[in-house]
């Protein structure tokens, strides 16, 4: 009898246990299935929600604390009043008034405009607001073509409630708000120089397929070269590489602005320069403006002296120039500099 209750015991308790784990089973799919229909506009708001320390310039923090689903743009008076929302006087903007690391406050549109007004250059929602009427985004028919979703954000800043309006897609995500948008949340950078041998009859473009991978973002892209336009590499050679990149990214993962400056030089095992190559490559959103150039300096049979420079932020000030000895340069963020590259034959 003793065994009997024995065996009773273990065998209810494996009924309950596997009873658990089925449950736990059912939830953990279940939920996961629910995160994947999510649209994706939603799994963005989740996950800033979660974020911390988005500090403005007064110390004050910045938390989304809500969202609110107001369904489609899809009438003509929806869309009229979404414009109003977005672009009209009393709006709210993140704004940085100065370097983006010195932090931002939310001002009124007439607040920030006004200021533009007296710094006497165009006022970058302006730009924001002329893209969305000519790529036709403000038309009934793009917005019925392309479900656009209505979302307010509720935000918290320094003991104030604040409420941002934001167009989004199921399946791309927040296009734009006037708050989320517009705070720098990524700086992706690399700064790097560095020599590498290289294998005879391929090509650099084919060596280099990780180094210049992933900037598809990039619309200006200007290249020099004194490589055949194959870019084919004859005998065993040794390349020494500069890369600087910098490119910034808003709460929603975003790209916004940036640039990535490449320079290639060719020596010979005795350490001859045979050749060079320069790539420039910067991109902007509306609103935003970045350039960035490289220059060759002296091409001289022992070294490649080059200098370079970039330009970027918010508004359509950023330019950078070469004048045959130095660049001259506008703009808020920027900085130039010369390298030299080299190899040493031991």
């Amino acid at each position: 009898m003793f065994v009997g209750l024995v065996v009773y015991i273990i065998d209810n308790l494996m009924r309950r246990t596997i009873f658990l784990l089925m449950l736990i089973f059912f939830f953990v799919s279940h939920g996961k299935a629910m995160e994947k229909n999510r649209p994706v506009w939603e799994v963005q708001i989740r996950e800033v929600m979660n974020k911390q320390g988005l500090k403005g310039m007064d110390g004050q923090t910045l938390q989304l604390k809500g969202y609110t689903y107001r369904g489609k743009l899809d009438t003509q008076a929806k869309i009229d009043s979404i414009k109003v929302e977005l672009f009209g006087d009393d709006a709210i903007k993140l704004s940085y008034l100065g370097l983006w690391k010195d932090g931002f406050a939310l001002l009124s549109l007439k607040v920030t405009r006004d200021h533009y007004r007296e710094c006497q250059v165009a006022f970058p929602i302006d730009q924001v607001r002329e893209e969305f009427e000519s790529t036709h985004i403000f038309s009934l028919a793009f917005c019925l073509g392309m479900n656009v979703d209505i979302i307010d954000l509720e935000w918290a800043y320094g003991g104030k409630a604040y409420r941002s309006v934001a167009l989004a897609s199921a399946t791309k995500g927040i296009v734009y708000d006037n708050i989320g948008h517009y705070l720098i949340d990524q700086v992706e950078e690399v700064d790097k120089t560095f020599a590498w041998d290289t294998d005879a009859g391929l090509s650099l473009q084919s060596q280099l397929a990780g180094a210049e991978a992933n900037d598809e973002e990039y619309t200006d892209v200007e290249m020099q070269s004194s490589l055949p336009a194959n870019r084919l590499l004859e005998g065993n050679t040794t390349v020494v590489t500069t890369r600087k990149k910098k490119m910034y990214k808003n709460l929603w993962g975003e790209a916004l602005y940036g640039y990535h400056l490449i320079c290639h030089s060719v020596f010979d095992k005795q350490g001859v320069l045979i050749g060079w190559e320069t790539v420039s490559k910067s991109f902007s959103r509306a609103g935003y403006s970045c350039d960035a150039a490289l220059e060759n300096v002296v091409l001289n049979p022992r070294y490649h002296e080059f200098s370079w420079a970039y330009s970027m932020g918010e508004g359509a000030g950023s330019a950078v120039q070469w004048t045959g000895e130095r660049f001259d340069i506008s703009g808020m963020e920027h900085g130039t500099g010369t390298l030299v590259h080299r190899i040493r034959i031991e």
